[in-house]
């Protein structure tokens, strides 16, 4: 028969220190960069069994968050518990939102010199930090939105 070995302990001895910032970085199992430990056989997330160690129960629904935005980290000073609006709130207030396949939107300004730029796609699209399809795709829209404005005025 196996040996208990208490919470504390199994998440403690998979953590590394970082004597500077105060980090606490998880160094087990990971799944989609958070830490995950096992548990009377069931996973959990490792923030969250350290959250509950040291700062007490997390109620049914509630989440555990990252104020430092590293999912590896497990310190329970830079937790903080949340809803997923809460969640999603933060994650927007920090700029770590992605749209369609994992692209910021670019904002209006991006969008009209996008359009109005007689320079290459590739210049614009490095010039801009995006790919040369997302500068294609914009401009594209924005011939075939002019043709149809320009078709329903005749």
């Amino acid at each position: 028969m196996r040996e208990y070995i208490p919470r504390e302990i199994k998440l403690m001895r998979r953590v590394e220190f970082d004597t500077n910032g105060g980090c606490w970085l998880w160094t087990g199992a990971m799944q989609r960069g958070y830490g995950t430990m096992c548990l009377a056989k069931r996973f959990f997330g490792a923030h969250r069994v350290s959250y509950e160690l040291h700062k007490g129960p997390v109620p049914q629904g509630i989440h555990v968050l990252h104020k430092c935005d590293v999912r590896a980290y497990v310190n329970p000073d830079h937790l903080f518990v949340g809803s997923r609006s809460d969640n999603m709130q933060d994650m927007m207030a920090k700029g770590r939102q992605r749209t369609g396949r994992g692209y910021t939107r670019p904002s209006r300004e991006e969008r009209n010199y996008m359009i109005e730029s007689v320079a290459p796609t590739n210049e614009v699209a490095r010039e801009l930090g995006r790919h040369p399809s997302t500068i294609a795709r914009i401009r594209k829209a924005s011939l075939k939105s002019t043709a149809a404005q320009e078709g329903g005025s005749k």
